[in-house]
């Protein structure tokens, strides 16, 4: 069966950013973790993971010897910051990833269910 861990982000509503529970993901990545779901752009809260978040999380599942399996659909609705492909950022992610994307988001076509994997 499939057993899930979730890490929630937290709001720092003081300075208007949502973060990581690192506590909470270090947990869940020390529970045998062999996938992990990233939702970059995040939806609902519109958090676009930095570098350095994405670092850390690409260390862990290297560790862990195991997948990312990365959400896309909202890499093109951006008001700050860019959205960073795993693969550009670390080639070493290449053989451990799984893109999930889509273009229903990209082109408003939201009664469109086009996507694909690599």
């Amino acid at each position: 069966y499939l057993k899930c861990d979730y890490c929630t982000l937290q709001e720092d509503v003081e300075r208007g950013v949502w973060e990581v529970d690192w506590e909470g993901f270090d947990a869940a990545m020390a529970s045998g973790v062999k996938a992990v779901v990233l939702n970059t752009p995040h939806n609902p809260t519109g958090k676009v993971f930095l570098e350095w978040e994405l670092q850390r999380i690409f260390a862990a599942i290297k560790k862990a010897d195991a997948w990312l399996i990365t959400d896309d659909i909202y890499e093109h609705i951006l008001f700050q910051h860019t959205h960073l492909c795993p693969l550009a950022l670390d080639p070493e992610m290449a053989s451990r990833t799984v893109l999930v994307n889509s273009i229903s988001k990209a082109i408003s076509a939201t009664g469109w269910r086009v996507g694909w994997t690599i």
